[in-house]
């Protein structure tokens, strides 16, 4: 079962963000959406959704018509769009991929990674990078370096308490979900990158990770990935996503270096919208990286609440 099928998270990202939550019973049982204002969604800010109880993470060719039934009903009852995120079995028809790794068939020790990953990885060891851990105690240092790379990249950065919701209301021991920070120094103590990983039952994703542009030729991004991947093993997971890329990228291409699979992103939107979405315009992005930090900082509260 995905990170996102967690109980918790639909009325979390709703408080977050002044959204509303959309109950609705179906077929398939209760389910609870995240009403945006104009549009019912899975699940915002996540690239997956709810899925059915009973129902595998991947959904098939069957599947898909009995989603598509669900979402023109929930539409026509709400009056809404919606949207609802799902992963399927790689067809090379979406842009959108998830890598994700098998962790059974590794073996999961920093001196087991071979080849070019193993060089990497001890290199940034012997330069004297440092993996540190944690929940609320790390997060101001994650939040620093998070801003930082989300304005580099052109992008809006998700407020500071929405990841200090996560830290304090995810974990759940009868749910076996846990919220963990990563922040990764240099040998100064100067902060290199930061990620965190979302657990739950045996699967584990790093929703939120990244390595600041002039430390990445000293490879903190390989050494950062390897410690999460061991956390995941030994907390029995079976699954280590890396999150979402765009295919063929360069952020793709370092995933696959780890023996991952890809898992396309189906995302039903019905009805479909019409017009321009200022999502697929990448010149507003090179526009919004050349505004100063201190100014953006002021609007991306703003701008996540409607880019999601």
């Amino acid at each position: 079962m995905l990170h996102t099928s967690h109980p918790v998270l639909p009325s979390l990202v709703a408080r977050c963000f002044a959204w509303k939550t959309y109950k609705w019973n179906h077929a398939l049982g209760d389910t609870e959406w995240v009403d945006t204002g104009g549009e019912l969604v899975s699940l915002p800010h996540f690239s997956y959704g709810y899925v059915p109880e009973g129902w595998d993470s991947l959904i098939d060719d069957k599947q898909i018509e009995k989603v598509l039934e669900i979402v023109r009903q929930l539409a026509a009852t709400s009056g809404r769009r919606v949207h609802w995120r799902w992963p399927q079995e790689d067809k090379g028809l979406y842009p959108k991929v998830s890598a994700w790794l098998n962790i059974e068939k590794i073996n999961g020790n920093l001196h087991g990674w071979t080849g070019n990953l193993g060089r990497k990885i001890r290199r940034a060891q012997k330069i004297g990078f440092v993996v540190e851990t944690g929940g609320i105690n790390r997060l101001n240092d994650f939040y620093k370096a998070y801003e930082i790379r989300m304005h580099q990249l052109g992008s809006a950065a998700l407020p500071l308490f929405f990841f200090r919701e996560l830290v304090l209301n995810y974990p759940d021991v009868s749910l076996r979900s846990d919220c963990k920070v990563y922040v990764i120094y240099t040998s100064g103590g100067r902060i290199a990158g930061r990620a965190i990983s979302l657990f739950y039952g045996d699967f584990c994703e790093n929703t939120w990770f990244a390595t600041l542009g002039e430390y990445q030729r000293l490879y903190p991004s390989y050494l950062l990935h390897s410690a999460m991947i061991e956390d995941a093993i030994g907390r029995g997971c079976r699954f280590y996503s890396f999150g979402r890329s765009t295919r063929g990228s360069g952020t793709h291409l370092f995933k696959q270096q780890w023996g991952t699979y890809d898992v396309e992103l189906y995302w039903i939107e019905y009805p479909h919208r019409r017009g321009m979405n200022l999502k697929n315009y990448p010149l507003l992005l090179n526009i919004w990286k050349k505004v100063p930090l201190g100014l953006a900082r002021e609007f991306n509260p703003f701008l996540s609440k409607r880019f999601y």
